[in-house]
């Protein structure tokens, strides 16, 4: 039977602690690394790159506004992880630049299997009028 490691110190000790935000990056970290995988059939990679967009919307719109509100709200609270405010917001930022590339690199990868399989993407000035007509309709 394996034995847990002990641990004697305090109960607030930031080292026992996840910092919730950069925990929620890397879950959707997850989710884009389906997109990435090539045992993923391919329309399953673009849905996953677009739930990774969509998630990654939503952090910014309701978790990083939050943190930027205590940041104004001059709140230097610190969270059982022991970071601050303005070190999580850093700490953010430099995840995201990472997943933004990873994900701009995945699609850039993904778009010509897409046109291989039939499925392209067009701007509107590329239509015909009947085209446009019809998605108007």
């Amino acid at each position: 039977m394996d034995r847990v490691p002990q641990y004697d110190g305090p109960i607030d000790d930031p080292a026992l602690y996840f910092n919730r935000e950069l925990s929620w990056l890397d879950f959707n970290d997850r989710v884009l690394q389906l997109a990435e995988d090539p045992r993923v059939p391919l329309l399953e990679r673009v849905n996953f790159s677009a739930i990774y967009e969509d998630n990654l919307d939503e952090f910014f719109m309701v978790r990083v506004a939050g943190l930027k509100q205590q940041l104004t709200g001059e709140v230097d609270e610190m969270g059982p992880d022991g970071m601050t405010v303005g070190e999580q917001l850093a700490a953010i930022a430099a995840r995201v630049h990472e997943l933004v590339a990873t994900q701009s690199s995945s699609l850039s990868g993904l778009l010509p299997k897409l046109a291989e399989a039939g499925v392209v993407f067009v701007k509107p000035s590329e239509l015909t009028a009947e085209a446009l007509a019809d998605l108007d309709d």
